[in-house]
C-alpha cells in the first residue's frame, strides 16, 4: 500500500506521480525547443491519464453520501482480499494497527491529499472535489491541517491547501496557513514534528520545551509518550516541517497555476491575508523565482483599495499574469490609464516589463 503499511496492493497514488513524470517530461522537451521528444512523451502522458481517468470512474464508491476515491486498489492478501480500498466513516481513527482496515484509513488521508497535487484532475473537473470533501466531511481535516490518528500531520496535505485557492476558498486557506504556523511550529523549539498533538503540550511552549529537554535521547518518545485523549507527542524535527510551512507562505504570494493544460499561468497575491492590504500597509516581494522566470511586486494599502507595481524581466514566459485582491473591484487603472480587464477580485494583467497598478475596492 506504501510507507508504513505493507498490505499488497495497486497504488492509485504512484500511478498518477508516473503519469505527471510522463507529462513534465514533455513540458521540459518543449521548454527546451525539442518537440519531437516533446510530442512522444505528451502522447504517452495523454494515454496514460485517460486510463486513469477510466480507472477513477470505475473505483470510485458512490454508494454514500460523497464519493469516496479509494488510493489502491486489489488491495489485500488472498484470505483479506479486497478489489478497491473500502470507504471509511472516520477517517483518523486512533484504531490499533492489528484492525487493518480501520488503521489504513490513515493513511489514506496521507496519500489522498498528495494525489490532489499531482494535478490527475483539472480544477474544473468534478472529480477534483471528491477528496477535499471527504477529507471535510470524515475527520481528515482540523485546524485547516491534515489529520493521522490523534494528531495532525500537516507535512502531507500541499494539495489539500492549494485545492482551496483552486476553488477559491480564501478563507479556508487562510485557516490552512494560519494553523500550520501556530500549530505545526513551536516557538521554543522551532520545530515542525511528524504527528503532532493538540492538548496540552502544543499549546504551552515551555511544556513543550521541558519535555523535549527530558526525553532528548528518548527515541520512542515521538511515538509513546501522550496523555489520555488527544495524542500529545512531539516526534523529532523534520525538514519537510518549515519546508512545507514555506511552500504555503509562497503558495499565497505567488503560484503556478497547473489547473490549465498549458501551465502558463502565474497568479499573484490569491492567498495572502486581507489585512495585508489594509491602508499603510506594505507586501514586497523580490526576484521570486517562477517557473516562468523571476518576478518582483509590492503593492501598499490605501483608504480606497490598493496600489501596486509588477515588474518582470525580457523573456517573462508566462502568458498572463493575474494578480488577485482581498475585496472586489470597482475600477483598476494601468500606469495612468484606465483598464477594464478585471473581475471580480483578480486583474489579469498586461504584458510590460513594469506596470503601476491601482485599484478601488467596491
Amino acid at each position: 500500500y506504501g510507507g508504513d503499511i505493507n498490505t499488497p496492493a495497486y497504488s492509485f497514488y504512484a500511478n498518477a506521480t508516473c503519469w505527471r513524470g510522463l507529462n513534465d517530461t514533455a513540458l521540459a522537451f518543449r521548454t527546451l525547443g525539442r518537440q519531437d521528444e516533446a510530442r512522444r512523451y505528451q502522447q504517452a502522458a495523454d494515454g496514460y491519464r485517460q486510463r486513469l481517468l477510466a480507472l477513477t470512474d470505475r473505483i470510485a464508491d458512490h454508494s454514500g453520501k460523497l464519493a469516496f476515491l479509494p488510493m489502491s486498489f486489489e488491495i489485500g492478501a488472498s484470505h483479506d482480499y479486497r478489489e478497491r480500498e473500502p470507504a471509511y466513516d472516520f477517517l483518523g481513527i486512533n484504531a490499533p494497527a492489528s484492525n487493518a482496515w480501520l488503521y489504513l484509513g490513515n493513511y489514506w488521508n496521507l496519500f489522498a491529499p498528495m494525489m490532489l497535487e499531482v494535478k490527475l484532475f483539472d480544477a474544473s473537473d468534478a472529480r477534483s472535489r471528491w477528496i477535499p470533501d471527504y477529507m471535510d466531511a470524515r475527520g481528515g481535516i482540523l485546524a485547516g491541517l491534515v489529520r493521522f490518528t490523534l494528531g495532525l500531520d500537516q507535512i502531507y496535505g500541499k494539495g489539500y491547501y492549494e485545492s482551496l485557492l483552486e476553488q477559491g476558498k480564501r478563507e479556508e486557506f487562510l485557516t490552512s496557513l494560519y494553523g500550520i504556523f501556530a500549530h505545526g511550529a513551536s516557538q521554543n523549539l522551532y520545530s515542525f514534528p511528524e504527528v503532532a498533538g493538540i492538548f496540552p503540550l502544543r499549546v504551552s511552549n515551555a511544556a513543550m520545551w521541558r519535555e523535549h529537554q527530558r526525553n532528548l535521547w528518548n527515541w520512542y518518545f515521538q511515538w509513546g509518550w501522550g496523555f489520555e485523549g488527544w495524542q500529545n507527542c512531539e516526534g523529532e524535527p523534520l525538514s519537510a516541517g518549515p519546508g512545507m510551512a514555506l511552500q504555503m507562505l509562497r503558495m499565497a504570494l505567488v503560484r503556478e497555476a497547473t489547473e490549465t493544460p498549458q501551465q502558463d499561468t502565474l497568479r499573484l497575491l490569491d492567498g495572502a491575508p486581507a489585512h495585508w492590504f489594509e491602508p499603510g500597509k506594505r507586501i514586497v516581494v523580490r526576484d521570486a523565482p517562477t517557473f516562468f522566470g523571476k518576478i518582483s511586486f509590492e503593492t501598499e494599502g490605501t483608504t480606497s483599495g490598493v496600489r501596486a507595481r509588477v515588474t518582470r524581466p525580457a523573456g517573462f514566459s508566462a502568458r498572463q499574469i493575474i494578480l488577485c485582491t482581498p475585496r472586489a473591484l470597482r475600477s483598476v487603472s494601468i500606469d495612468g490609464k484606465d483598464w477594464s480587464n478585471f473581475t471580480g477580485q483578480e486583474i489579469t494583467l498586461p504584458r510590460g516589463e513594469s506596470l503601476e497598478v491601482v485599484a478601488t475596492f467596491q
